[in-house]
């Protein structure tokens, strides 16, 4: 396994990170029902980078999208209850949703992805 491929991942997992550290009042607000949005991408992209790291050049196997998306899983419910501890931040269990869902299609896109160019070869 070459560690090159993880950096982007481990890149944008800080972003996550780094963008759910910051306090309430930092966030601006924006129309009801924007922060699950902004959740739902953040997680599409970091699981889109961590399926194809995880896949390297490798076929896909339906083993390694499960562990990608409970990898994911854990890191959210993580990256949720840490906000616990920042000032006017609290854990929410929709944001954790959104943040599955995001995660879910940014792994099943690679997977369509990897279907279709597999069909091709």
């Amino acid at each position: 396994m070459r560690i090159g491929r993880w950096t982007p991942v481990v890149g944008w997992a800080c972003v996550i990170l780094i963008s759910t550290s910051l306090p309430g009042a930092a966030v601006p607000d924006g129309p009801p029902g924007m922060d699950k949005v902004g959740h739902f991408v953040m997680y599409a992209v970091l699981g889109r980078l961590a399926i194809r790291a995880a896949l390297g050049g490798a076929h896909w196997r339906l083993r390694t999208f499960a562990l990608t998306l409970g990898a994911i899983a854990v890191f959210a419910a993580v990256d949720e209850w840490h906000q616990e501890l920042v000032p006017t931040r609290a854990p929410d269990v929709a944001d954790w949703a959104a943040d599955l869902a995001g995660a879910t299609v940014g792994v099943g896109s690679m997977a369509i992805f990897k279907l279709r160019r597999s069909a091709r070869s």
